[in-house]
């Protein structure tokens, strides 16, 4: 993998990287396993809406073995996704000073291409292109995907220490390594339904134990 800073120094656009969706590189999905666990999932279901948590997470792990981290866009009030595409090398600009695609619904009324031609992802991005990923195999349990999407996010971005502060300040392989880890500690809890959180949150089950 050619790291951020070097992968804009190249006088040939070819000897980049291909986009997330043109690349061998990328793990082909597993349909056969997303059918057998996803088909039909109640949108309500908190152990429906979990096992769906874990394979979303497990995609864009796939995806950043491939593709590179970029922060999100801030507005006044929240995070905006983003993605970085093609385009950017062949004109020679910066990556945080050219943002491509923004995650709002005109950018995603056509996710097949962002999929294709994406570098460079934040974690909301992956997570969109991921639910709309596996929601082409189960379109029946589209709406429990989504909220499994929502649900992945809060889990990726509460449970970081200091998200606001690193967010747009760390590179690829930093946050690489903060998804792997998140992934390690969500795999040790247990999503757990609460008022705090209508779509659930993630609590060791020692917490679970203790709050019983």
């Amino acid at each position: 993998m050619i790291l951020d800073k070097l992968r804009y120094r190249t006088d040939n656009p070819q000897d980049d990287h291909p986009g997330l969706g043109e690349s061998d590189a990328l793990k082909p999905l597993d349909k056969t396993r997303i059918r057998a666990q996803l088909t039909f999932l109640d949108p309500n279901s908190i152990t429906d809406r979990e096992r769906a948590v874990h394979i979303l997470l497990s995609r864009i792990r796939d995806y950043y073995s491939v593709a590179g981290y970029v922060g999100p866009e801030m507005s006044k009030y929240s995070e905006l996704g983003c993605v970085l595409g093609e385009w950017i090398i062949e004109r020679g600009y910066q990556p945080w000073r050219e943002k491509v695609v923004l995650t709002n619904n005109y950018a995603w009324a056509n996710p097949e291409k962002i999929f294709k031609r994406a570098r460079f992802l934040c974690f909301q991005s992956a997570l969109r292109l991921a639910a709309w990923e596996v929601t082409t195999i189960v379109p029946e349990s589209e709406e429990a995907i989504k909220r499994a999407y929502w649900c992945a996010y809060s889990s990726l971005t509460q449970m970081t220490p200091r998200w606001p502060m690193i967010r747009n300040r760390y590179g690829s392989k930093r946050m690489r390594i903060i998804l792997e880890t998140r992934m390690r500690e969500i795999s040790q809890m247990q999503l757990v339904a609460g008022s705090a959180a209508w779509l659930g949150s993630f609590k060791s089950m020692s917490d679970k134990r203790g709050a019983a």
